[in-house]
């Protein structure tokens, strides 16, 4: 490093002494790297003289080399050639020796001259750039297929019940409409000293937001309406009549899908759904029942597929 700083120094000193004015020869707005900079490494590569010659700088003239720093990248015009080189690291050291090799080249330096030795500790002048992996395309459908449990709160004892579900979603953007099905049961439960097995089907309808990813788990929100079909049956009354009864009401839950290299990943979420205005339940000989189940509280867990 110290050799090749005072052989820079001794090649600008030499130039000063020819005459010769580096502003006429570099120029440009570049900040990094500046004139100044590329000028002190081009004149070990080649004679100052030389470079007048071969550039065919003619008075009044602007300087026949420029360069300009476009950020993450730097340009470089010489001899009528232009030359862009790709460095977002922004080492203004580094572009001033990429700029001067390219100088020297453009104008027919000789590597075999002495003063080329100093561009012997230059890396060379292309410089392959690694570019990040393209992120893969979102799917345009999402078909997601689970096992679920559902909790009736709110009208009687409280009902469990096992179920399936299956929820598609359209778009790629982060906000997507979601539409699904599911069916639970049977429930046994109790109401009013009567004993009832229960079976429940819902449809709902959401928007399902996407949240910012944790790592491999990829969170989402959604919130919606949902259509609830009841059908219920005493079991120990005389007269076993079924009954279907509907609600509606608004929806919301929270999962998270396991980011996968497959099409395909596994997701869990939890659910609830408030039904304002729950049917009563009615059944002979004992009569009204009271209301079913106001709050409908679940989880799922399964697959998702996404479909391109």
């Amino acid at each position: 490093m110290l050799g090749l700083s005072v052989t820079l120094a001794c090649a600008v000193e030499a130039t000063a002494a020819e005459g010769i004015d580096p502003g006429v020869l570099v120029g440009g707005d570049s900040q990094c790297p500046t004139p100044a900079a590329v000028w002190q490494n081009l004149a070990p590569l080649v004679p100052g003289d030389v470079l007048l010659d071969r550039l065919r700088v003619t008075r009044g003239a602007g300087p026949p080399v420029q360069v300009f720093d476009l950020g993450s990248s730097f340009l470089v015009i010489a001899a009528h050639r232009v030359r862009e080189y790709p460095e977002p690291a922004r080492a203004c050291a580094e572009r001033a020796r990429f700029a001067a090799v390219f100088i020297a080249i453009a104008t027919g330096a000789d590597p075999a001259s002495a003063g080329a030795a100093v561009a012997t500790n230059i890396p060379p002048v292309v410089a392959p750039v690694a570019l990040p992996p393209a992120a893969p395309p979102q799917p345009r459908l999402r078909l997601e297929v689970g096992a679920t449990a559902t909790a009736g709160l709110g009208g009687g004892a409280p009902t469990v019940a096992p179920g399936v579900a299956v929820r598609a979603g359209f778009g790629q953007s982060r906000l997507v409409p979601v539409a699904a099905v599911a069916f639970a049961g049977p429930a046994n439960g109790s109401v009013g000293g009567v004993d009832t097995r229960q079976w429940q089907g819902t449809a709902d309808l959401d928007l399902r937001a996407g949240l910012p990813p944790l790592g491999a788990a990829r969170p989402y929100f959604e919130l919606g309406a949902v259509v609830e079909v009841l059908i219920e049956r005493p079991t120990n009354l005389s007269t076993a009549a079924s009954r279907a009864s509907y609600a509606v009401g608004p929806r919301a839950a929270a999962g998270v899908r396991l980011g996968s290299a497959h099409s395909w990943s596994p997701f869990v979420s939890v659910h609830g759904a408030w039904f304002p205005g729950a049917p009563k339940q009615f059944a002979l000989p004992a009569g009204d029942l009271g209301r079913t189940a106001s709050w409908n509280l679940g989880a799922t867990g399964g697959v998702s597929w996404g479909l391109r």
